[in-house]
């Protein structure tokens, strides 16, 4: 039976639907960074990611909500870390090769730009901000810790990852780790925030604000061991 031209080109357009269909989805999980955008997604959760001021006097982002220790240490094994993800309960030290991806998502949190941008980039990347640690059962409004990330090379060949965070809980009745008796605590601190929708970017004054609180981190901090 000879086909019409309509068949036929009804027949292609479906193989090329059927193509087009599966290049679009992807094989694995990717993270997709919108550096103009200022954020991030994770495909395997389905999350947008930032690094945002939150109110000391609320804990409350202005969009979305702040990151859960299960979503940062799952956000760590999309990036290569198996054992306990970013957030790494025993503070273990993680030497290995240099890992772009890892080196990429710190770069991202910190300095909103890929690890490899500048030289400088790729050294001592430094990140620090509040995440939601309910599952310490510490109820509401002091259950939140502060999450430390570092990566910095050991000899040109290897590289050092530690993972830290405060003991707390910490929250809108405890809200700053590091300030001495009888200090202010600041208006806001920046935390791990999450949302669903595709956040609205932030102003670029805001993101070097931003920039140069991540790069001093909190110091003082009482770590796990």
């Amino acid at each position: 039976m000879v086909k019409s031209n309509f068949a036929r080109v009804a027949e292609k357009a479906a193989i090329i639907m059927a193509g087009l269909v599966a290049c679009t989805t992807p094989a694995w999980a990717t993270i997709t960074y919108d550096y103009a955008q200022d954020w991030m997604f994770d495909s395997a959760s389905g999350l947008y990611w930032q690094v945002s001021p939150i109110s000391t006097s609320t804990f409350v982002p202005s969009t979305g909500t702040i990151a859960t220790s299960q979503q940062i240490a799952d956000l760590g094994v999309q990036v290569g870390l198996t054992t306990g993800g970013l957030l790494n309960p025993n503070a273990n030290q993680l030497v290995s090769a240099y890992s772009l991806p890892l080196a990429n998502l710190l770069s991202f949190f910190q300095w909103d730009a890929p690890a490899r941008s500048t030289p400088v980039l790729q050294h001592n990347l430094s990140v620090d901000a509040l995440y939601d640690d309910a599952a310490d059962g510490n109820p509401p409004p002091d259950k939140y810790n502060y999450a430390g990330f570092r990566y910095s090379s050991v000899n040109g060949t290897d590289w050092l990852y530690q993972g830290s965070t405060t003991l707390g809980p910490y929250g809108p009745g405890l809200p700053c780790p590091n300030i001495a008796a009888g200090g202010t605590c600041p208006a806001t601190e920046l935390g791990f925030v999450v949302a669903t929708a595709q956040p609205v970017p932030l102003p670029a004054a805001a993101w070097l604000m931003l920039s140069a609180l991540g790069g001093l981190g909190l110091l003082g901090w009482q770590r796990r061991t």
